[in-house]
């Protein structure tokens, strides 16, 4: 029987957040993914901590059109870099 998959919404600029949902979400019994939007991909490290993970499935989920709200947190999270 194949394992359930699951996908964990990261949604959060907090780099030691993330981290932490990841240390917590360790393991065998289901595969786990994880979803990361525009906001952390445009946080401080936020992107090269993303392109660190190994052995993870990750999903982008940029939502460029999607809301004003989405558009407004990607720059907020820009003016921190």
């Amino acid at each position: 029987m194949k394992k359930p998959k699951i996908f964990i919404a990261c949604d959060t600029t907090n780099l030691a957040k993330v981290k932490k949902i990841i240390k917590h979400s360790k393991t065998n019994r289901i595969i786990i993914g994880y979803k990361f939007g525009l906001e952390f991909l445009n946080s401080k490290k936020g992107r090269q901590f993303v392109s660190s993970l190994k052995n993870k499935i990750i999903f982008v989920d940029l939502k460029l059109n999607d809301t004003v709200n989405t558009m407004l947190s990607a720059v907020k999270a820009l003016k921190g870099c």
